[in-house]
């Protein structure tokens, strides 16, 4: 017995570390960002409990595929049991992502596929007690 939990505790170490290295591969690793905002930006992105409690509903931003009407009204809001659980960008799927301060305080990270034509959004912000998603907009066309 003690044999088959040692290998399943090698084995969900190993799937962590395999889920971390992801997660800061896919990140531009020339933009200088605050220290403790990678270790968040991982956990965000793998650990769900973590997210739904790190983002603040209604969060503003656009749905996927915002018509004009959406985009000229610019209220909506993502509400919590809509959400649905955002995962690390694999390098594969033709997507590359960027994360570039705005302020001391302010993340926006802008995901966008090869061709051009597609992207999504998130910025984050730092708040008392660490950081949280303030807003993120679907995936939508890009004005080129």
């Amino acid at each position: 017995m003690k044999k088959y939990a040692f290998l399943l505790l090698i084995i969900l170490i190993i799937s962590a570390c395999k889920r971390e290295q992801a997660v800061k591969d896919q990140v531009n690793a020339t933009v200088d960002l605050p220290e403790d905002f990678l270790d968040f930006y991982q956990r965000f992105l793998t650990d769900s409990l973590y997210q739904m409690e790190h983002i603040l509903f209604p969060l503003q931003g656009l749905p996927d595929k915002a018509d004009s009407t959406v985009l000229a009204e610019n209220n909506f809001r993502w509400q919590m049991d809509d959400w649905v659980m955002h995962r690390p960008i694999d390098k594969e799927s033709g997507f590359s992502v960027n994360l570039q301060p705005v302020t001391e305080t302010i993340i926006k990270e802008q995901i966008q596929h090869e061709s051009g034509l597609y992207g999504m959004e998130r910025r984050y912000a730092f708040m008392d007690d660490g950081w949280y998603l303030i807003y993120y907009a679907g995936l939508n066309a890009l004005n080129n």
